[in-house]
């Protein structure tokens, strides 16, 4: 059977063809477009065994309840699972597919995957039933947000919609959970006997990690400009640039008092809170808006009002590289570099002149793109050219083809944007 005579669609494709064409052809050698066949019918054949694996420990689950078997957990274990961890992840996806059957045929059917399930199985743990009733009542707009799309994009989405939910039920509810990590908080120390090596744990809440985390990056910005940086390893640089900061006592290099970028969208300024309201770090990390209040009073403030499609409006500078005030409004705008599944963090990335500066392309905010160092060294000595309105973006390959059209990764205020279309 050629691949070629196979329906790309893996809704057409019925789940023996798929698995044939798997067996008769091996991904080496193969062109691109054939690659991208080959991945979508791996993932229609991956998802029906995902959904198999819910069906046998719900089955499992209730053997257990009659006392004819072992637990679900026991069952994986014995027979299912190579490791604890993963017997112990499709016990929680079994629990979430109960909540949320749509989701387990969702699975079934190739257009989520189980990180999806992961991430709805540690955001709806701690909810009440109330709160869980709500979100059933929801779920098509879940799926909306998980149909072909990241779990990262997805996670993000869900996170936004349990924090409306629980305001509904219990409006200070972001403060306690704020209070909780705060408390929660801790350090821990060990020698590991293998190899000899200390480690260290610090579990911290999001705006004291936060606060660590932009004095940790300063440092690792600084030591990367440094003479005989190149010398280095970037694991060895960020060792360094982890003991400057703890020298440091947790401060930036030239940082007098915290720097707080207040995001928040056009229709909050002018209505107050809404389900699209955003409050959350620079990262990403939702926080109690009367927490970024409370904060004000002692730090330095750049408000970057958004404006309806969540583009930052009124800053911006010209001139060779990025302003400072060009850099944190792409900072208010991207959690992560811009190239598709990067998790690199924005602080890390560099802004990117997508016109080149040589060839006359301005220092505009609308050319900048932030990449980390890898994707820059695609773009500049692999020949890989970035488009981008800052809405939707589109990655070229060096051969002219487009690698990914869709929403730009890890924007802010993107949950109605059209979904993310991948190349082969």
């Amino acid at each position: 059977m050629s691949v070629t005579a196979v329906d790309n669609s893996t809704s057409s494709t019925s789940l023996l063809d798929a698995l044939a064409v798997l067996i008769d052809h091996e991904p080496n050698g193969v062109d691109r477009e054939r690659l991208g066949e080959l991945m979508s019918l791996a993932r229609k054949v991956r998802g029906f065994l995902d959904g198999f694996d819910i069906a046998c420990a719900r089955r499992g689950r209730e053997l257990n309840e009659q006392g004819q078997s072992e637990s679900a957990f026991g069952l994986f274990l014995n027979h299912g699972c190579g490791s604890g961890k993963e017997a112990y992840a499709t016990e929680i996806r079994e629990g979430v597919c109960a909540d949320l059957p749509e989701f387990e045929e969702a699975l079934t059917a190739g257009s989520v995957s189980n990180q999806h399930l992961d991430a709805l199985g540690r955001h709806t743990k701690n909810l009440t039933d109330e709160e869980r009733g709500d979100l059933s009542d929801r779920v098509d707009e879940l799926l909306g947000h998980a149909n072909g799309r990241t779990a990262e994009h997805f996670e993000k989405n869900l996170k936004a919609i349990i924090t409306q939910i629980k305001d509904q039920h219990k409006p200070d509810s972001d403060v306690e959970e704020l209070e909780r990590q705060r408390r929660n908080s801790n350090v821990s120390t060990w020698v590991d006997r293998q190899s000899g090596m200390h480690k260290t744990l610090i579990e911290l809440d999001p705006l004291r990690h936060d606060e660590w985390n932009r004095a940790y990056n300063a440092h690792l910005t600084r030591l990367k400009h440094e003479a005989g940086s190149k010398d280095k390893t970037f694991q060895q640089l960020k060792v360094e640039a982890f003991l400057a900061t703890v020298k440091a006592g947790g401060k930036a290099p030239t940082a007098r008092v915290p720097k707080v970028i207040v995001l928040i969208d056009w229709e909050t300024i002018c209505n107050g809170r809404h389900p699209g309201t955003i409050a959350e770090l620079a990262d990403g990390t939702p926080i109690p808006i009367a927490t970024i209040r409370e904060m004000l009073c002692d730090a330095e403030v750049l408000p970057a009002v958004l404006g309806g499609s969540g583009e930052v409006l009124d800053l911006g500078r010209s001139r060779r590289l990025a302003s400072r005030a060009q850099r944190d409004a792409l900072l208010a705008m991207y959690a992560t570099c811009m190239e598709p599944s990067c998790p690199t963090p924005a602080e890390q990335s560099d802004a990117h002149h997508m016109h080149p500066w040589d060839e006359h392309g301005p220092s505009d905010l609308a050319n900048f793109a932030l990449l980390c160092p890898s994707s820059h060294h695609k773009v500049h000595d692999q020949g890989w050219r970035i488009e981008t309105d800052h809405r939707t973006i589109t990655w070229y390959r060096p051969d002219g083809t487009v690698a990914h059209h869709g929403p730009a990764p890890n924007r802010r205020n993107q949950a109605n944007s059209p979904p993310t279309r991948m190349g082969p």
